[in-house]
């Protein structure tokens, strides 16, 4: 992979980085607005539709109000750690999504090196034949073996 992509699958993931924590930030901001304001309403719900024998200055009556609370507020952060878990299971697709092209581009790469050093010692080698002084007619097979290869690989 060369330099310049190198830079710009890193920048790309830098970006990635940075927008996940910015949405993190703002999410967990809204939470704790939420959170404030579902509490005070159900502080709200709770003191005008209890029972006319539930005292809310009582122990009983402090625990049951904040007894509700917890499991709102335990089911609200459950349903909130299952959206994270699947945003950070998309990022977590995108970068091995980036990976995976990375180690295909890289792949690519070394098959291209290696043809083009077959076609450099091929060609190293006719010019060894041409210029060879003991240059034979049965040298000329080889020359036209190599030749035909070349034309032949010039159509893919």
């Amino acid at each position: 992979m060369s330099k310049r992509n190198q830079d710009e699958v890193s920048a790309e993931l830098v970006f990635q980085m940075q927008d996940k924590l910015q949405r993190e930030k703002q999410r967990e901001d809204d939470e704790r607005m939420y959170a404030e304001l579902w509490e005070a309403d159900m502080m709200a719900k709770v003191c005008f539709t209890r029972p006319k024998t539930l005292n809310t200055n009582s122990l009983e009556g402090r625990f049951l109000v904040t007894s509700l609370l917890q499991a709102k507020r335990e089911e609200r952060e459950a349903v909130e750690r299952h959206a994270r878990n699947k945003e950070q299971l998309a990022v977590l697709h995108t970068q091995m999504a980036a990976l995976e092209e990375k180690k295909a581009q890289e792949k690519r790469l070394i098959e291209e090196q290696a043809e083009l050093l077959v076609r450099q010692l091929s060609l190293s080698f006719i010019i060894i034949l041409i210029s060879c002084p003991l240059f034979m007619p049965s040298s000329h097979h080889l020359l036209n073996a190599f030749s035909s290869y070349f034309r032949g690989n010039k159509n893919k």
